[in-house]
């Protein structure tokens, strides 16, 4: 198999979790993810599922959209649930309007810390391990990109928002972040992941819906999905030809840095790289990064394939 099984992951069990009962399904193909879900969020998990999991670091640009809910008033070493809620002391009521001149503050490119309990690469271990330890350590504010933040409902203690957002967000860190803003705080309740990219809730299967072999083929998705935010090229036969034998293209009158190229079929061929120019102005030198024989290709579906919608 060689494409995009999106499903729509259930709380408690980890992205990992998910990866694994897949696994088992269409063995010997392997399985991979796109971006870990943190065990009580539900929503858009995408498993790349045999070669496809070479394309899985080019994947990782995609903007995604979850809705959240918070408990207002409140604070948790771990920013949500998860961890012991306590009474924010003395805090007070913040209005509708106020919380909406904050929320205005975090829309576009901002400075964000993540939170201590996150799986973050801190001197070899993850940051959830110091931090359940006790350790003391402190992590560097990365810049996130937020496009849209909107109040859904609003009846204190609590507050559901969409957040419209770039990869590397913390969903519990940003509300906190944006009670603090109003002198208070929040724990993050609920999550839900309802878009990674070009793939929604209605693109996903419920985790257990998939049991055979069958119901993943039935339910994947072209694999050039994945990365579906890159600049696309379809090719002749003697340039498909040519890609899979190792020889470079020379491109008419196409300066991106990277692209990925189809056949006529609209079947993935290979993921190409700018290398150099040619002789010709106008023309570029592309080598490939990823190619996919045509085993591989033939075993991909159809970019007609219509999405799929779960029962609800």
């Amino acid at each position: 198999m060689f494409g995009v099984l999106p499903i729509d992951k259930p709380a408690v069990r980890t992205s990992r979790d998910v990866c694994n009962r897949i696994e088992r399904i269409v063995r010997p193909d392997k399985v991979g993810h796109t971006g870990t879900l943190d065990p009580m969020a539900t929503g858009v998990l995408l498993l790349a599922i045999g070669s496809a999991s070479r394309l899985v670091e080019f994947s990782l640009g995609h903007s995604k959209e979850y809705v959240a809910e918070f408990l207002v008033g409140h604070r948790s070493e771990t920013l949500d649930t998860e961890g012991e809620v306590i009474p924010v002391p003395e805090s007070h009521t913040p209005t509708r309007d106020q919380l909406q001149a904050q929320v205005e503050r975090w829309i576009g490119r901002v400075q964000q810390i993540p939170p201590k309990f996150s799986a973050i690469n801190v001197a070899g271990r993850r940051a959830y391990q110091l931090a359940r330890k006790g350790r003391d350590f402190e992590l560097p504010a990365r810049e996130i990109h937020i496009h849209a933040i909107d109040i859904i409902a609003y009846e204190y203690p609590k507050l559901t928002l969409r957040i419209d957002c770039g990869s590397g967000t913390y969903i519990r860190s940003l509300g906190s972040d944006i009670l603090r803003g109003v002198g208070s705080d929040a724990v993050m309740s609920r999550l839900v992941r309802t878009r990674v990219g070009p793939f929604s809730l209605g693109d996903c299967a419920p985790l257990e819906q998939i049991v055979t072999a069958d119901d993943v083929a039935e339910r994947l998705q072209p694999p050039q999905r994945l990365i579906a935010n890159m600049p696309s090229l379809q090719l002749t036969q003697e340039q498909v030809i040519n890609i899979r034998h190792g020889i470079p293209l020379e491109l008419d009158n196409v300066a991106t840095n990277r692209l990925f190229a189809i056949d006529s079929q609209d079947k993935l061929i290979a993921v190409l790289e700018r290398v150099e120019a040619a002789q010709s102005a106008d023309t570029t030198r592309y080598r490939s990064l990823r190619v996919f024989q045509e085993s591989n290709a033939t075993s991909q579906p159809s970019s007609s394939s219509k999405p799929h919608s779960p029962e609800s």
